[in-house]
């Protein structure tokens, strides 16, 4: 049905608000309010919210929030003075998952301790696409934009989940790449699309049936279109099915105060400055409070070999102190670099009892931070703070090989000074978040051989790399169903095989992986090139392959532990650094990194087993996990010129990690 939104493109998003409360205005928003941000609604009851809100959080193409509101129906942020069940053309109203009812005033079903959503809404954009010479279809034909049902599915959270429904837009090839390069900057108004050209790939029977709205005309050499759409939600109502909700009726949106050019800028200051009041997230694994420094009675010290760089505030306490240890600290610090002195690679402040001198002769608060928190090891985000215990401390490495159930992570919030990141993705962040939680649960299903899971693993990032290469990370969906939906039966494994390197032995790419290693390491400690000749030799010099491959099922079989710790080192390394990948987008580099470790391990297990004729314990695990994470993790050149070598030389390739596994 045609209808004339003329009167309405310039008005103020007030006026149209009035009229529309009024009942003057009852039929689709798209177009009015020239250069304003609309918005979709969804209002729920109390024990519903919570879930949605993280839904939304893990699909945030598809369901941007824009506003919360509670308390009342009044908007603040969106709109001063709007109300979100009188300000909306039409509603729709659910009842246990079901569409019941469309009415154009919602107040009655507000109760006490609802909560509304507004989430952005691809009308948004359409300003911006016009702008540009693009002819928005369903706005030159007065019609409501068609919407679909798709088979991209969403993220589930608790007992929301389903499809992602799609708004289709036909445009010209040309018109179409333009219009992608404009909305993927537009990423709080559901950014660029999924999709474009054939429908029949995103499950699309008919683009002249749509499951909501009107179909509008494609002209001959046009291509349809698909943009993540607010309505969503709406599919995921039908799936949880609460006893009621209240969402706006397709294409009758909230129109808000906030220009479409100012709201991504908007959005941001709001979220630092939530953030800047608000308590930080900290996680952490289980075990992290099984910790407690063990000292004197270490077998290592964490004292020696590791050039400590002291923090700025501690320096300024050092420089400050007073007291007989006041000379101590003048001569013993590396005033220009900032760290503490080193005697035969040992700190010049501990002690014969391998016990630190500042600690016992000026207290713990004089402690520089890395002192203070290791092995605590902390990657920092914008609001969020994960903890790990360090694999290089043996009392750490001891509380995490013993570990026999599944490793989860606790997330408390306390109060914490807030840092703000320039430029931090968060929607790239978010989808890290998504993809680490799939790893892990992979990685942790001990109904898979554990090759299968390295194999998934390897070839879910490998995928994921290539749509971050292209700035896709709407896709990112698409290929976590695809590689999800694949298993690990036959297909699965003829594709990996497909891509496996043939040529070489897996002994012959372990050795020249650890050539190409090795030398390139800066080594912290005497003895750790001998430490590692050892192990080697007993496993590479004089077996041949079948030799060789005996003897590692021959340890396997012998240490039966070593299938649990092989799965609790790569829920390590991933859970450790997988996230920074916000930083650097080298997000198939950190995971080489973690399989790369956690086979080098392997081998100088067996190495050692062989080493010590064929006896194997503990112990001797926890030395070697705890001897290489100290040559790797205590030197952030080291870190980098590892992750640099699995980037970038071609013996860490895909295909070659696909043989070793």
């Amino acid at each position: 049905m045609a209808f004339d939104i003329t009167p309405y493109v310039d008005m103020s998003p007030k006026k149209v608000r009035e009229l529309i409360r009024k009942g003057v205005i009852d039929f689709p928003t798209a177009g009015m309010c020239r250069g304003y941000a609309q918005a979709n609604l969804v209002i729920l009851p109390p024990e519903y919210a919570a879930d949605f809100e993280e839904f939304a959080h893990k699909n945030p193409f598809p369901c941007p929030i824009l506003e919360i509101i509670k308390g009342t129906p009044e908007t603040h942020d969106m709109g001063e003075g709007g109300n979100i069940c009188t300000d909306i053309p039409k509603y729709r109203i659910y009842e246990n998952g079901v569409f019941t009812k469309e009415i154009t005033d919602a107040s009655e079903y507000w109760k006490e301790g609802y909560v509304g959503f507004l989430i952005g809404c691809s009308f948004s954009f359409e300003e911006a696409l016009i702008r540009e010479g693009i002819e928005i279809r369903h706005i030159a034909q007065g019609r409501n934009v068609p919407m679909f049902k798709t088979n991209i599915q969403t993220v589930p959270v608790g007992p929301f989940s389903g499809p992602m429904v799609c708004s289709m837009r036909p445009m010209t090839p040309e018109n179409a790449k333009k219009a992608y390069d404009i909305t993927f900057k537009m990423p709080n108004v559901h950014g660029a699309p999924v999709h474009m050209g054939d429908p029949k790939e995103v499950g699309v029977d008919d683009v002249m049936k749509p499951d909501y709205g009107e179909a509008v005309d494609i002209y001959k050499g046009e291509i349809p279109v698909f943009w993540p759409c607010g309505v969503t939600p709406q599919a995921a109502i039908e799936n949880a099915k609460p006893p009621i909700v209240i969402t706006h009726a397709p294409g009758h949106m909230f129109i808000t105060d906030i220009p479409n050019a100012e709201l991504n800028d908007y959005l941001e200051a709001k979220r630092n400055n939530q953030k800047a009041a608000e308590t930080m997230e900290f996680t952490f694994p289980n075990y992290y409070k099984e910790f407690s420094c063990i000292a004197g009675s270490c077998p290592d010290t964490c004292c020696a070999g590791w050039q400590i760089v002291i923090d700025n505030k501690t320096l300024k306490r050092y420089q400050h102190f007073k007291g007989p240890f006041h000379n101590r600290l003048h001569n013993d610090i590396d005033w220009k670099e900032h760290v503490f002195r080193q005697y035969n690679r040992r700190c010049a402040f501990l002690n014969e009892e391998n016990l630190c001198d500042i600690y016992t002769e000026a207290g713990p608060k004089m402690l520089c931070d890395t002192c203070r928190n290791y092995p605590r090891h902390i990657e920092e985000f914008e609001g969020l703070r994960e903890i790990s215990l360090s694999l290089s401390c043996p009392e750490a490495a001891r509380i995490l090989l013993s570990q026999k159930e599944k490793v989860h992570f606790v997330t408390i919030e306390k109060e914490a000074a807030e840092e703000t990141y320039d430029d931090f993705d968060y929607f790239l962040f978010t989808a890290l978040m998504n993809t680490r939680d799939l790893l892990i649960k992979i990685i942790q299903n001990r109904n898979v051989p554990i090759r299968k899971r390295l194999w998934k693993v390897l070839a879910i990032t490998h995928d994921f790399q290539l749509c971050l290469n292209k700035n896709e990370l709407f896709k990112w969906e698409e290929i976590r169903k695809r590689h999800e939906d694949s298993g690990f039966g036959k297909t699965f494994c003829d594709k990996v095989h497909s891509r496996m390197n043939t040529s070489d032995t897996s002994k012959d790419l372990f050795k020249n992986m650890w050539k190409t290693i090795v030398p390139e390491m800066e080594v912290l400690r005497p003895g750790w090139k001998e430490f590692l000749k050892e192990r080697l030799d007993s496993l590479y010099i004089s077996s041949g392959e079948n030799d060789y491959i005996y003897q590692k099922s021959e340890f396997d079989f012998y240490c039966p532990d070593w299938h649990i710790q092989e799965e609790q080192l790569l829920v390590y390394w991933i859970y450790t650094y997988f996230c920074g990948t916000v930083y650097d987008d080298e997000i198939f580099t950190k995971v080489k990194m973690a399989v790369v470790c956690t086979l080098f391990i392997h081998e100088l297990d067996v190495g050692t087993y062989l080493k010590n004729e064929h006896h194997f314990n503990l112990n001797d695990q926890i030395q070697i996990c705890y001897q290489f994470s100290r040559e790797l993790e205590h030197s952030d050149l080291n870190l980098n010129k590892f992750q640099e070598l699995m980037s970038e030389n071609n013996i860490f390739s895909f295909e070659n990690l696909l043989k070793i596994c």
